[in-house]
């Protein structure tokens, strides 16, 4: 699968970390060069320095072949714009991206077909998994 990850960030390093040991053709996005630094430094993948609401910056990463595209980036709203120009201008069949916290554009987003990581309830999951399930089981 072709994947492009827009946010070089803690959770999108592992992302790209986790992808590419399934040999998945990965790109990463990313406007801080530094922020590449957070991958393995055999990391398969390509790198692209730009901003990921930049048409430009998402042609040359691959966008117009990708199978999906992950924003996590820093910064909340630019997740939900890169988002929403993958599936509605680029027509990515695959699109998520992380909250976190509640958003009131949340609802709009998952009916454009984005899907919506929500911290704060994947994070109460998971603790209440952990109480109520054996413990050794947690993350």
């Amino acid at each position: 699968m072709k994947i492009i990850i827009v946010g070089a960030s803690k959770v999108g390093s592992q992302l790209a970390s986790i992808m590419a040991g399934e040999n998945h053709s990965l790109t990463v996005i990313d406007r801080d060069p530094e922020s590449f630094r957070r991958l393995a430094r055999d990391f398969p993948g390509r790198l692209v320095q730009g901003t990921g609401i930049d048409e430009g910056v998402l042609e040359d990463a691959g966008i117009k072949e990708a199978d999906a595209v992950v924003a996590v980036t820093n910064n909340v709203n630019a997740n939900l714009m890169i988002a929403q120009i993958a599936r509605v201008i680029y027509k990515v069949a695959r699109v998520a991206t992380i909250l976190p916290y509640d958003d009131p554009l949340e609802q709009f987003s998952r009916k454009l077909g984005i899907k919506i990581i929500s911290l704060p309830r994947l994070g109460a999951k998971a603790i209440e998994r952990c109480i109520k399930e054996v413990p050794e089981k947690c993350i």
